[in-house]
C-alpha cells in the first residue's frame, strides 16, 4: 500500500468500527489456552492494532508481528510495542513448527503477495494442529476505488479461499462470509461510486462521527455474536477462514 494509507489507518484503527469489530472476532476465535503462554504471529500486521489487542488479551503469550512496509512497522512499534519487525510473508524469518496461531488479515489479496508462497510459509511455521486465521475481501464485482489505492490484485469467494487452503495442505475448520449485515449498504455504496465516478481514487478508510461509528460498530457486534453462535451468512463483504495444519 501507499505510505499515506498507513497514515490513515494508524489515525483511526483504535476506535474505527471496522477494525474494532474484526479484532473482536479474531479474539473470539483464539483459545484461552494462550493465557498459559504460546506463540502468535500477525503476518502483515499493518499499523499494529491487532498486535496491541493480542498483547492486552494474552500477556503471557509471545505476540510477534511482521510487515513488508517500514512505514507500517514504524506505526506498529508506536502503537503496540513488543516484538515487531520488517519481514515478508513469502519468506518468514522463523523456524518450522513455531506458532500456535498465525493471523493474516487482509493481506493475501495484495498485488505484492504471492498467495501460494505465503500459504506455504504459514504451513511451514505453524505447529502441527495449529491454526491460521485469514481474512480477505469478497467478490470481484465489489471492486472499488479503495482497491486501486491499496493495490488489490484479487478478491475472493469462500470457495476460492477454501480451495487455496486445501491446495496448500491445510484442513479447513471454517470458511465463510462476514461483514454481512452491512452488506446491502456496501453494495449500494459501490453502485453509487460507479455512477458518480471520481477522477482520483480515494481510500475507504475515513473517520466517522461518533454516532455513525457507534451504530456501525453495534451492528457489527451483533453480527459477531451471531457468528459466534454458529450462524453462517450466504454473502458478505469479507471472507473469513480458519485453517488447521494437519497433525
Amino acid at each position: 500500500m501507499e505510505p499515506e494509507e498507513y497514515e490513515l489507518i494508524a489515525a483511526v484503527e483504535q476506535s474505527h468500527w471496522w477494525y474494532r469489530g474484526l479484532r473482536n472476532h479474531v479474539l473470539a476465535k483464539i483459545s484461552a489456552r494462550l493465557e498459559q503462554g504460546g506463540y502468535v504471529l500477525d503476518a502483515g500486521c499493518g499499523t499494529g492494532g491487532t498486535v496491541a489487542a493480542l498483547n492486552g488479551r494474552f500477556p503471557s503469550a509471545k505476540i510477534l508481528g511482521i510487515d513488508s512496509s517500514p512505514f507500517a512497522v514504524q506505526h506498529a512499534k508506536a502503537t503496540a510495542g513488543g516484538h515487531l519487525a520488517f519481514g515478508n510473508v513469502h519468506s518468514l524469518p522463523f523456524p518450522d513448527d513455531l506458532f500456535d496461531y498465525i493471523i493474516s488479515l487482509d493481506v493475501l489479496y495484495h498485488a505484492a503477495v504471492d498467495e501460494k508462497q505465503a500459504l506455504r510459509e504459514f504451513l511451514r511455521t505453524v505447529k502441527p494442529g495449529g491454526l491460521v486465521l485469514v481474512q480477505v475481501p469478497a467478490y470481484d464485482w465489489l471492486w472499488s476505488d479503495h482497491d486501486v489505492v491499496v493495490h488489490t490484485a484479487r478478491r475472493y469467494t469462500a470457495g476460492k479461499l477454501r480451495s487455496s487452503a486445501v491446495g496448500a495442505g491445510f484442513g479447513v475448520v471454517e470458511c465463510g462470509y462476514r461483514n454481512s449485515l452491512l452488506f446491502p449498504l456496501m453494495v449500494a455504496q459501490r453502485l453509487m461510486s460507479k455512477v458518480f465516478r471520481s477522477d482520483t481514487p480515494r481510500s475507504a478508510v475515513v473517520r466517522h462521527g461518533v454516532i455513525i461509528n457507534s451504530l456501525l460498530g453495534a451492528i457489527l457486534g451483533v453480527e459477531n455474536m451471531l457468528l459466534g453462535r454458529g450462524v453462517r451468512f450466504p454473502v458478505g463483504g469479507s471472507v473469513f477462514a480458519v485453517f488447521r495444519r494437519p497433525s
